[in-house]
């Protein structure tokens, strides 16, 4: 007699797991400097066969990153720093939002041209980040950056210049120290120098509150081909220079910019003055600011 036994055994598979993958990031893409420029991420998709959410990291390694979200199902950290992090219970929910808003690159100051950065992207399951081996190279668009006007030469741009006239006095240089700067051009167009507010002893018939040059600052715009013109009003004075210049010959002309008040009884207390260029692709500059006193010249 044949004799057999039959056994049992049983076999357990312990599952891994599966790491997320990205698909869909672009290679190359183009920003405009210094604008918050949105970043080509519609395309991505974020893959896991066995999680459900997950957290998407961006890196770049120059400039910065801004997003914000009204979705709830999305959480961001990060924004306006070099990494930002986008997490989601869902990765479909993750998806959707990419493709319904947006990620903004901004470079770093006034700079542009090829390969300003590279964006990296990392991912996470829930067991870790990963990197996700794609990256975007980032280019950016130059674009024309503002002269400045540093009216009191301190390093800092807008009103940051005191002169003190004195009735009966002479007249008085606005701003003797002024600094100009541009830092992607070296030569202006114009300049517009402006009694905008205060000007009390205009306002009675007789102009007496005016703006004009030195003689040596004549003598700059005559050599430099420059044109000035200076138009006394009823609520202030203008004074105009035009004409292509560098930023040296436009800064030694308007250190040499006067104020006068020919009233002998002249009002006391502030006038504003406002000192602006313009740049040779139309960029407009800033301010600067002086006070008059009642104490009488000797």
């Amino acid at each position: 007699t044949l004799l057999s036994d039959t056994a049992a055994l049983t076999i357990t598979i312990n599952g891994a797991n599966d790491l997320p993958v990205l698909t869909g990031a672009v290679t190359t893409t183009t920003v405009t400097e210094d604008v918050a420029t949105a970043i080509p991420l519609d395309g991505l998709r974020l893959i896991d066969p066995d999680s459900s959410g997950g957290a998407l990291r961006l890196t770049v390694t120059a400039g910065t990153l801004r997003a914000v979200s009204s979705d709830d199902s999305v959480t961001i950290t990060g924004s306006d720093t070099n990494t930002l992090t986008l997490s989601s219970v869902s990765t479909l929910s993750l998806g959707a939002w990419l493709a319904d808003n947006s990620v903004y690159f901004i470079t770093p100051p006034n700079t542009n041209g090829a390969a300003v950065a590279t964006l990296s992207y990392s991912l996470n399951d829930g067991s870790g980040w990963i990197d996700s081996g794609s990256t975007t190279e980032i280019s950016a668009t130059a674009t024309n950056d503002a002269p400045i006007v540093d009216a009191g030469g301190a390093g800092t741009a807008g009103n940051n210049g005191t002169t003190i006239f004195k009735p009966r006095g002479d007249a008085v240089l606005i701003a003797p120290s002024l600094v100009l700067s541009d830092i992607d051009s070296t030569n202006l167009t114009s300049a517009t120098v402006t009694l905008a507010t205060g000007a009390r002893d205009n306002q009675f018939g007789t102009l007496y509150e005016t703006l004009s040059l030195t003689l040596a600052g004549q003598d700059a715009a005559t050599v430099g081909g420059l044109t000035v013109t200076s138009t006394p009003g009823s609520s202030g004075a203008v004074l105009t220079i035009t004409g292509s210049a560098t930023l040296a010959t436009y800064q030694a002309i308007l250190r040499d910019v006067l104020y006068n008040n020919s009233n002998p009884n002249a009002f006391s207390g502030d006038r504003t003055v406002t000192i602006s260029v313009t740049d040779a692709a139309g960029q407009v500059a800033n301010a600067a600011s002086f006070a008059t006193t009642a104490t009488n010249a000797n």
